[in-house]
Parts: C-alpha cells; structure tokens; sequence
C-alpha cells in the first residue's frame, strides 16, 4: 500500500513540475519567428461553388505557430509570432481550412537576432496540400528552406 501512496505522489509533483508551455528567452539572444498566410490571397475564385457547401469548408484557412521544441505556445495555439532561442529547433506550424487540419515541424538552425518568416501557401501541382517557406526577413527573395503539408 504504501509502495502504490509513493508512487501515486510522484505522479503528481511530476506532473505539476511543468506546464508544458514554450518559455520564450530574452530578446537579445533570441531569434524571432513569425508566420504569414499566403493561402487565401487573391480575391474571388470564379470557381468558387454557389450552391450549398458544407459547413466550414468555405472558411479562410488559419495558419499559426503551434510549438517549438515540442512545447505549446499557449492554450489555443495559432501565434502569429515567437522568439526562440539560436541554435537548431524545431517549430511545428499549422494551417486549419474547410475542416483539414495539416501540421508541420520545421528543423533548422537559427541564428540570434535574426528575423524570420514562414509563408504559407497552396501547392501549386497539388491543390489539397501547401507549401511552408521559410526566409529570413533581411533577404526575402531566397528561400531558407521549404517543406509540403
């Protein structure tokens, strides 16, 4: 009995220890991410149905940042900006439109005191999937790295 009292009280202060909520580092270290969405831009679809659509499939698709390092941003998810710390992370991103909704973990090293921006956008040779590409905001014409979701 006592064996199982232990046992369930580790189990507790363990699992008070953390929030599991990504702790951003101070500003002068840090590398800031931000992300854009590109999947909605241009209007009007002439294509677009006029009769009945099923719900939520006619809603803008949200793109946000959802963890780094495997820890949440915050309760609801979908930040639209985050510092983290130089070096390699991981950033897990998201898109929600019409009902699918797509993740993505992003590795690569970044470096501190540099910005930089993932844009979302739908693939061109797949219209059911989008491509995330990552730049640095001093040189937005050159693609750091570009992942399909």
């Amino acid at each position: 009995m006592r064996i199982l009292f232990a046992l369930c009280s580790l189990m507790m202060i363990t699992a008070c220890a953390s929030n599991g909520l990504y702790q951003s580092p101070d500003a002068e270290s840090a590398a800031v991410i931000k992300i854009e969405n590109l999947i909605d831009q241009g209007g009007a679809d002439a294509s677009a149905p006029t009769g009945w659509v099923a719900p939520g499939s006619a809603m803008k698709t949200k793109v946000g940042l959802f963890a780094v390092d495997g820890d949440r941003l915050d309760e609801t998810g979908g930040d639209q900006k985050v510092s983290v710390k130089a070096g390699k992370r991981n950033v897990q991103i998201f898109a929600d439109g019409g009902g699918a909704l797509r993740f993505k973990k992003i590795s690569m090293k970044f470096s501190a005191g540099s910005e930089y921006m993932i844009r979302v956008k739908k693939n061109a040779e797949e219209e059911s999937k989008f491509i995330a590409e990552v730049i640095e905001a001093s040189a937005p014409n050159t693609i750091i790295k570009e992942v399909t979701f």
